[in-house]
């Protein structure tokens, strides 16, 4: 007998890629679990395997930095308290250091979906009841289509997890003139935004302050840095510039809508400017700027 639960939840989180660096990402989770059916009729009931399954991957692996330890690109300084790590991939850099939370460790060269996905298998079915025997996780994105970048950021803020500094999001991005959706505009949104890392002006430090900086050499020249306190902890980052974009603003998911809705009227002051802008898959936030705002 086999179980199946479809969107079961979406894992929000930042993976690293030896090419592309710091990768923002959303999954959606579906399960099929296998095995024989218990004195109730049932293989598991619906509700504690939403409950089980979820509970553990937002424990494990939500919201945090997805680190690949067998990769030739992660070196891992630190392991105390905290995690200080560098990064370096084939098209930016990054040195972090955060509260051991922060971060999922995986004991792999390569984090891909299909490699993932066998990672959450083995480690979900152990929290299963010892009649499920079996269980098949499938990870897939959002439909191809509508416009959408991998952002990764951190929210101070934020009392829960979304204050972790590397943490990220797939996201679509919608855009209207007049009324009139612009395709053009949303690529140049995706384009400008691919595997960004967006820091708030307010958590910007130099680099040269952040106290692994001398250790790795690290200069403002070449890297932004960042840096708050929050309550689970302290957090420090410096990346490379070129996959770094500084905002005026918070990095939530309003503040961005309103941040390009605000750019783009610089470019279109006459026109009536809608942005709908997502945090990760199926929500998200609207701004509107008029003419006359």
């Amino acid at each position: 007998m086999r179980l199946f639960v479809d969107g079961l939840t979406v894992i929000d989180s930042t993976f690293l890629c030896a090419q592309r660096g710091m990768l923002g990402e959303s999954w959606i989770v579906d399960v099929e679990l296998a095995g024989e059916l218990n004195d109730e009729g049932m293989l598991f009931d619906f509700s504690h395997v939403k409950k089980t399954i979820k509970h553990a991957l937002d424990a494990t692996v939500d919201h945090k930095l997805i680190v690949p330890e067998q990769a030739a690109e992660t070196i891992i300084v630190s392991s105390d308290n905290d995690i200080l790590l560098s990064f370096k991939a084939a098209k930016s850099e990054l040195v972090i250091q955060s509260p051991l939370s922060a971060f999922a460790i995986l004991p792999l060269a390569q984090i891909t979906d299909s490699a993932f996905a066998r990672y959450l298998e083995v480690m979900l079915l152990k929290l299963l009841p010892d009649n499920v025997t079996g269980i098949t996780v499938h990870l897939r994105h959002e439909a191809e289509g509508p416009a959408f970048y991998h952002y990764t950021h951190g929210l101070k803020k934020h009392d829960g997890n979304c204050q972790r500094i590397a943490h990220g999001h797939r996201s679509r991005i919608g855009i209207w003139l007049d009324g009139e959706k612009r395709a053009d505009l949303e690529s140049n949104w995706a384009s400008r935004w691919q595997d960004i890392y967006l820091g708030s002006a307010d958590d910007e430090v130099s680099v040269e302050t952040l106290p692994f900086s001398a250790q790795f050499g690290l200069t403002d020249a070449s890297f932004y840095g960042f840096q708050y306190s929050a309550s689970q902890g302290n957090y420090y980052l410096a990346v490379s510039k070129s996959a770094t974009e500084i905002v005026d603003c918070d990095t939530t998911v309003e503040c961005l809508a309103d941040y390009i809705a605000r750019q783009l009227s610089c470019d279109y002051p006459e026109q009536l400017i809608k942005v709908r802008a997502y945090e990760g898959v199926e929500k998200g936030a609207i701004c509107e700027i008029s003419a006359s705002s």
